[in-house]
């Protein structure tokens, strides 16, 4: 996926190694594995890709934590691009899964 693929809203999902999300204080609240679905939040200059992650908005791993590109404007690796079908099947499915 190249950065001009990317703007605000676009479904996407993390792809690669597990990250531990961290709340508030600094306690973890859980764990984003390969293909949790999100949405681009924001792009910083160019080079930076901040995602808003589904059920963890207000957590460092929406927040702080980003996606960069290389000066070609390549994103690095850990973010697919989602169609909205799949990102409503995934999002139902993790909130089905929380409910339960």
């Amino acid at each position: 996926m190249r950065r001009e693929d990317l703007a605000p809203g676009l479904p996407v999902a993390s792809i690669g190694e597990d990250v531990e999300v961290i709340g508030v204080g600094g306690v973890p609240v859980g764990v984003l594995r390969s293909g949790h679905p999100g949405r681009v939040r924001q792009l910083h200059d160019g080079f930076h890709v901040l995602v808003d992650w589904f059920g963890y908005e207000d957590t460092e791993v929406s927040q702080v934590v980003g996606w960069g590109c290389d000066d070609q404007g390549v994103l690095m690796p850990g973010l697919a691009r989602l169609s909205e079908d799949e990102y409503a099947l995934r999002t139902h499915a993790l909130a089905q899964s929380d409910a339960g």
